[in-house]
């Protein structure tokens, strides 16, 4: 195989205004690890998603306070709360900023696990109440269970990669990597839970592909940093295997603020999801 791309993904997440040159190394490092610790009560805990099938929410406690439904968001490196919910949950200003404050929160709470001293960015305008990114999702294994509709936050080790059902992943800026298969090419995506949409792609890949048809103007995308944009969008021609799955003809958005590709929740949802961030392995099991 060639691989159709040498660069990956930057965070897709509203928080790329966070600048490091901005704040102190010490603060810098708690906004990326997202909390200082994650506590069990149980050996594991089961919550449901409480979004769509493409928009995978949770309900969650902050100091106490809630429920607030977060979404579970592995296009994002850092913890976002809307400003008004972190005013309501008490949240301690630790920087004071015109666009994105920086947080505290004692602890977040999220069925039967306790993450202590939450490091987040708090915005004004957010289509949900809060994102969970994979910065604090790593600190334990976890399954997210499209088909039904549950997350398992856990303490299981998978086996070593077959390269049928598990499979090694990379880290990127604090996101999961996979490399999918695109016909006899190879392409190193973000699984962005967080995109309801199947894949988007930069535009310098887009001669790179094979189409099934005319590539046209697509729908117009909405982002809380770049404001309104409208896409292209295209049908492939090759089959997309992601592990076990396997997509024929799939819709693919070409974005000029894309500076990476990645996969979202419509490629996600008929599968299991398994990341066992200790050893950067994935299973993912097809329904």
């Amino acid at each position: 195989m060639r691989s159709l791309s040498g660069v990956i993904i930057l965070a897709t997440t509203l928080a790329r205004t966070l600048s490091a040159q901005q704040l102190p190394d010490s603060l810098v490092a708690q906004i990326r690890e997202g909390a200082a610790q994650s506590i069990f009560r149980a050996g594991s805990t089961v919550v449901p998603l409480v979004g769509t099938r493409t928009l995978p929410l949770v309900e969650v406690r902050i100091n106490g306070h809630g429920p607030f439904r977060f979404l579970i968001d592995l296009g994002s490196n850092v913890v976002v709360v809307r400003r008004g919910i972190a005013d309501a949950a008490g949240g301690m200003v630790l920087v004071d900023r015109p666009r994105g404050d920086i947080i505290r929160f004692d602890s977040l709470t999220l069925g039967a696990v306790r993450f202590d001293r939450v490091i987040a960015a708090a915005y004004d305008t957010l289509d949900v109440d809060g994102v969970l990114g994979y910065n604090v999702l790593q600190l334990q294994s976890f399954t997210l269970d499209y088909p039904n509709q549950t997350l398992e936050l856990h303490t299981r080790a998978l086996s070593r990669p077959d390269y049928r059902t598990i499979f090694p992943y990379t880290v990127e800026g604090r996101m999961p990597m996979l490399t999918l298969r695109i016909g006899a090419d190879s392409l190193v995506v973000n699984l962005d839970t967080g995109a309801t949409e199947w894949m988007t792609i930069p535009p310098g890949l887009r001669d790179k592909l094979r189409w099934r048809g005319p590539v046209v103007p697509g729908r117009i995308t909405s982002n809380n940093q770049t404001g309104l944009q409208r896409v292209e969008e295209g049908r492939l021609r090759d089959t997309v295997r992601i592990g076990p799955l396997a997509f024929a003809e799939m819709l693919v958005y070409i974005n000029p603020d894309a500076d990476g590709s990645w996969v979202g929740s419509a490629a996600m949802q008929d599968a299991i999801w398994t990341f066992d961030p200790r050893n950067r392995r994935l299973a993912i099991q097809r329904r």
